[in-house]
């Protein structure tokens, strides 16, 4: 699943601009990098993350 269409569904208030500079700003950092346009990969794994196992 896409990060823009994630971020709606659990933010259905949040503006496509407001998604799209956030976007812009993970990927200044180097934490997701573009795919295709509108397409985000996300490269770091957040610290708090925790798997089921």
């Amino acid at each position: 699943m896409l990060i823009y269409e994630r971020v709606r569904e659990v933010r259905p208030d949040s503006t496509a601009s407001a998604i799209r500079a956030a976007l812009a700003a993970l990927h200044k950092r180097e934490t997701v990098e573009i795919v295709r346009r509108g397409a985000y990969r996300l490269l770091v794994i957040p610290e708090a993350y925790r798997t089921d196992t």
